[in-house]
């Protein structure tokens, strides 16, 4: 056993390789370019090198699965946590990887909830909270710190500091190697007070951008035919659905969530 665990290190030390041990069970390395696969002799041997891969790759920082115990941030301390990751020689500076489930906002007594959940998150510095008035130019009110664990996450953050508006709100989702996503913009309903499945097309960039307060199940996009030109399974609201191969014109998307509520939003494609 203690000779598995040393090869296993020396692999970890040349992450870089593209080296590969001969064996017969391999295990892939989460999402990186360019991808990088090792190839273990034994079960035993796969399982720890993805125990040492995620201690190394993780926050020194534990954070508790429950929305009400994550850790909060200025912007500021923040970025100064991810920038000091460059200076661990153990760092694999892998792009960040997660799922994003589910993004809502609620009115309640004058402040606005927000509440997302993760899974499958890797190498994630943190999440910024961007606010904006018109849905164009957001400004970043605080951050919270990723947990960066593979199983699912409940993450939530208050703003106490609202007016008469309705505040879109979106995150910034920061890796440690610097890279930058952005998550679709949410605000609540003006009757209900909850963000509910929205639908954006963006004609820039040919993408539709989804954000639900629920898992989806499943997508149909749908022509004024009938016909359905887009079926996809377990929605990741983090990326974008492409329509470059679609005709400008009127589109549905209907929507199942992991909790039976079925929607059906309409969309313009236009160029």
């Amino acid at each position: 056993m203690l000779r598995h665990c040393c090869t296993i290190l020396s692999m970890l030390l040349a992450l870089s390789s593209t080296a590969q041990v001969p064996g017969k069970i391999t295990v892939p390395l989460p999402t990186a370019k360019p991808t990088v696969k090792f190839t273990f002799a034994s079960i035993a041997q796969g399982i720890l090198f993805n125990i040492l891969l995620k201690k190394i790759s993780k926050p020194s920082t534990t954070l508790s699965s429950t929305a009400s115990t994550v850790v909060q941030y200025d912007t500021t301390t923040l970025l100064k946590k991810i920038n000091s990751k460059f200076t661990d020689p153990f760092y694999t500076p892998f792009e960040a990887d997660l799922t994003l489930n589910t993004l809502a906002v609620q009115l309640n007594n004058n402040q606005q909830y927000l509440t997302w959940q993760t899974n499958n998150e890797f190498n994630v510095g943190g999440f910024m909270i961007e606010k904006s008035v018109d849905n164009i130019n957001f400004t970043a009110i605080a951050s919270v710190e990723g947990t960066n664990s593979f199983v699912l996450k409940d993450y939530a953050f208050i703003d106490t500091k609202i007016d008469t508006v309705r505040h879109w709100y979106r995150l910034r989702v920061i890796g440690f190697n610097a890279n930058v996503q952005y998550t679709p913009s949410v605000r609540a309903n003006e009757a209900t007070g909850s963000s509910a499945i929205q639908v954006e097309h963006k004609a820039s960039a040919r993408k539709l951008y989804i954000s639900s307060p629920f898992a989806i199940k499943k997508l149909e996009i749908i022509n004024t035919d009938g016909k359905v030109v887009i079926n996809k399974k377990k929605v990741d609201i983090l990326k974008p659905i492409s329509t470059q191969a679609l005709a400008n014109g009127t589109y549905a998307a209907k929507i199942l969530t992991n909790n039976g509520v079925l929607s059906q939003l309409f969309f313009k494609i236009e160029t």
